[in-house]
């Protein structure tokens, strides 16, 4: 059995729809707090409950525990109690009762503002808030109990990363922007970089991660490759043909860092994977997606 936590949100939801090709022996657990029970396809049964709650029992050690629900960073700015909460005391309880391999979708955020670029599996931590510091916690019980994979991700974008709920990411609140004629805030200067990486290309790794009986312990997922926010808006510009409006202000405290990008070579020496979607790639299916879904009302 594979349990997906998490599963009707952005990435929790585009691992359901990869895994159900391969199998049939899925449970998907959500409390729809951020995620949308349409996002997963037709016929996947959901139940909607506190991930804590919905596993009682550890399974057995055939289980396989892909845990994707988070309380994210921008979130974590204005809930910061409720973020170690979940992030952190809810989520080590899970791990202690589950028998199985567990895959833990961490973040590339607890390097903080790392020496050198691009950033090796081996580099220090740095947590600067609740977000990192709570993920940075339940990796160091998973490295006490053994038998996981942590994936470090990297500014994950694509579909089903829905612009109605207020914490999405910069990319998806950049393409809502574009399609439905909105101001777009730039916080700070723009030139901010980050390794924004593809969802389908995730979703390929941790497939991977499960199919082979193997663990990895803490692996980067990246395209090692930069981009700006600048770069960003340029981008979508070109892929629409739509000019932005923005507006500056100044950056956040989650704003401090102003280059992250990933080397992800351990990833292609374990299982042969590397990212393949580039940018424009990437972005051209998102706003696809974003059309497809409705989600416009600036193009025809």
């Amino acid at each position: 059995m594979i349990i997906v936590t998490g599963a009707a949100g952005f990435i929790g939801s585009n691992i359901v729809r990869e895994l159900i090709k391969h199998t049939d022996e899925i449970k998907c657990i959500d409390d729809l707090s951020f995620g949308k029970a349409e996002n997963l396809p037709a016929g996947v049964h959901l139940t909607v409950d506190d991930f804590d709650r919905a596993i009682k029992s550890g399974g057995n050690h055939n289980d396989i525990l892909v845990h994707c629900a988070t309380s994210n960073i921008i979130y974590a700015q204005k809930h910061p109690v409720e973020t170690f909460k979940n992030n952190a005391e809810k989520t080590i309880e899970l791990f202690k009762r589950f028998r199985g391999k567990i895959i833990y979708l961490s973040t590339s955020s607890v390097y903080g503002n790392a020496d050198v670029l691009p950033i090796r599996e081996s580099a220090p931590i740095r947590v600067y808030n609740a977000y990192d510091t709570s993920k940075r916690i339940a990796e160091l019980y998973l490295q006490l109990r053994g038998t996981y994979t942590t994936f470090r991700l990297s500014n994950v974008y694509g579909e089903y990363q829905q612009p109605s709920n207020p914490y999405c990411g910069v990319i998806g609140r950049l393409i809502d922007c574009a399609l439905n004629g909105k101001v777009f805030t730039i916080y700070g200067d723009g030139l901010s970089t980050r390794d924004y990486t593809y969802v389908g290309d995730v979703v390929e790794a941790i497939t991977l991660s499960i199919l082979d009986d193997s663990t990895w312990m803490e692996m980067n997922l990246g395209t090692g490759k930069e981009t700006s926010v600048l770069d960003l808006i340029e981008l979508v510009q070109d892929i629409t043909g739509i000019e932005i409006a923005v507006t500056n202000h100044e950056g956040r405290s989650i704003d401090v860092i102003k280059r992250r990008v990933l080397d992800t070579k351990k990833a292609h020496a374990c299982f042969g994977w590397t990212a393949k979607t580039d940018m424009k790639t990437g972005l051209t299916k998102t706003i696809e997606w974003f059309k497809d879904a409705g989600l416009f009302q600036h193009i025809s």
